[in-house]
């Protein structure tokens, strides 16, 4: 006779389900950590410095917003006669990058660095511009930094790029940018084209250390009439930091608050009236900075002292 064992009616269901879900949950969590083990190697935590998407959208971004680039390139395109001759340096001084840093360089990252370095090598700057641009979409700072130093390289005709680069995301890529563009400006001879550069780089680069690093090389110019007319021109340029800090040069230079065009073009003309042949020229230059400024629209007269003569 077959024994019949009873149970509580539905508990036989209960007890299969929950082993059921036991066993589910289980494989779910190896699953999980299976994923976790993969992202963290693909990510380049292992070791391996791999591209993120995210960084290198972020990089291109930032690199990709021309109106710093451009508005140093327009001035160095109508002032090309008053540019020094190239001051490349020679190879042997270059800074040559150590075998075991291209060697942790992904192989994306590799061909990159190598690529700016060959054309480095070979003296050709339009082949580095070429490779930059390139290399500065990677997500390795090392990479972006190396670009940027070959381009500094090459001095004022590089001031465009170097302008735009000193918003990189990264610190140390900032900072050798920075570096770079102030060595690049003094190989520009004319302090009068320095200060249009400076001008330039000041309405429209974000970056605080930069503009305040830029402002020096306008406010060193031993003519207050065009440093002040370049701190106006800054100040409305829409560029609110760079105006913030121009503003502040501005009103220790005047000893007057900042207010309006109009009124710091007043001070100027009550301050500043020509007595001699350079004070005529001062003056001039004055008449044609406001009338820049209004798009010709307004008389910019300013009142000029007749000399005395023999009576």
């Amino acid at each position: 006779m077959t024994k019949v064992v009873y149970q509580k009616k539905g508990s036989g269901g209960k007890g299969r389900n929950a082993r059921v879900r036991l066993l589910v949950g289980a494989g779910l969590l190896v699953c999980a950590a299976a994923a976790a083990l993969l992202w963290f190697v693909s990510s380049g935590e292992s070791g391996v410095d791999e591209p993120r998407p995210a960084r290198v959208a972020k990089a291109r971004i930032k690199h990709g917003d021309g109106r710093a680039r451009d508005a140093v390139q327009s001035v160095l395109d109508k002032n090309k006669n008053k540019l020094g001759k190239d001051k490349s340096g020679r190879k042997s001084d270059k800074p040559r990058p150590l075998a075991d840093e291209f060697a942790s360089f992904s192989p994306a990252d590799r061909a990159l660095a190598q690529a700016v370095q060959a054309a480095w090598d070979a003296d050709d700057f339009e082949a580095v511009v070429e490779a930059a641009d390139k290399a500065l979409g990677s997500a390795n700072p090392d990479v972006r930094e190396g670009a940027v130093t070959a381009l500094g390289w090459f001095g004022a005709k590089a001031l465009p790029m170097l302008t735009s680069l000193m918003a990189d995301p990264d610190e140390n890529v900032s900072e050798t940018a920075i570096n770079e563009w102030e060595l690049a400006l003094s190989d520009v001879n004319d302090l009068d084209l320095q200060v249009e550069i400076a001008t330039a780089a000041m309405s429209t680069v974000d970056n605080r250390d930069a503009l305040e690093m830029i402002v020096t090389e306008i406010t060193a110019h031993d003519d207050e009439i065009k440093v002040i007319n370049s701190l106006i021109d800054i100040m409305e340029s829409g560029n609110s930091v760079g105006a913030e800090i121009a503003r502040e040069e501005y009103e220790g230079l005047t000893g007057e608050e900042w207010t309006s065009v109009e009124d710091a073009e007043a001070w100027l003309r009550e301050n500043y009236v020509p007595t001699d042949e350079e004070g005529e020229r001062r003056v001039a230059e004055m008449k044609q900075a406001e009338a820049e400024r209004t798009g010709g629209e307004r008389e910019a007269d300013l009142p000029v002292d007749e000399p005395e003569g023999d009576e």
